[in-house]
């Protein structure tokens, strides 16, 4: 998701477009083999660069130490990651594009062969897919029935989801830089287990 928030909101204060494309395709969709080998390679180098520099998604500060919305979620979290970007752009900007996120939403801006059946992400604000509330059930695939679950609504300021488990939580938190840049934070985290199964006499 990184690579192309960051592309897509410095590229032009927020307001440019990482890939041209028509409507009709955003609409049909692209799921050959082609299109989700060229994202999975696209993926790929991300996450290789990404070991090599961390430029892009590294946590300043204390940001990967201190609390975040979401963190009571998961109490007993055994993995946890935090990354954070600079988006020039006030987090009433930003806002928008998190609120419409979702599978059969404005999608993940992410690889969308991979994560989004093929649909390409939004390249504006949809005004019809601005309204999410707690309970929300975002889809994690084109066909899916449940997906992640919107625990925590805080306008323009945290945007956390989980799993209907309560094992997990995805929080995208938004602070004010300066007048002219946010961060954008985000935190993963998981129990591993919700209920760990019990073991056996030894």
């Amino acid at each position: 998701m990184y690579a192309i928030v960051d592309a897509w909101w410095t590229s032009s204060a927020g307001h440019g477009r990482a890939i041209e494309i028509t409507r009709a395709e955003r609409e049909r969709g692209d799921t050959s083999p082609v299109k989700r080998l060229a994202d999975a390679i696209r993926l790929a180098g991300v996450m290789v660069t990404g070991v090599l520099s961390r430029r892009t998604v590294r946590p300043r500060g204390d940001e990967a130490r201190r609390p975040l919305p979401g963190d009571e979620l998961v109490a007993s979290a055994k993995i946890r990651w935090t990354h954070g970007i600079t988006i020039r752009a006030r987090p009433g900007e930003i806002w928008p594009w998190l609120r419409q996120m979702g599978c059969r939403r404005g999608g993940w801006y992410s690889y969308d062969g991979l994560d989004n059946g093929g649909v390409a992400s939004a390249d504006r604000m949809v005004p019809e897919l601005q309204r999410v509330e707690v309970g929300d059930i975002l889809p994690m695939t084109p066909t899916a029935d449940d997906g992640f679950v919107v625990r925590a609504v805080e306008p323009e300021r945290a945007l956390v989801l989980g799993d209907p488990g309560g094992s997990a939580a995805w929080a995208f938190v938004l602070e004010l830089v300066n007048e002219a840049h946010t961060r954008l934070i985000t935190r993963g985290q998981h129990a591993v287990f919700a209920n760990p199964p019990r073991r056996g006499p030894v």
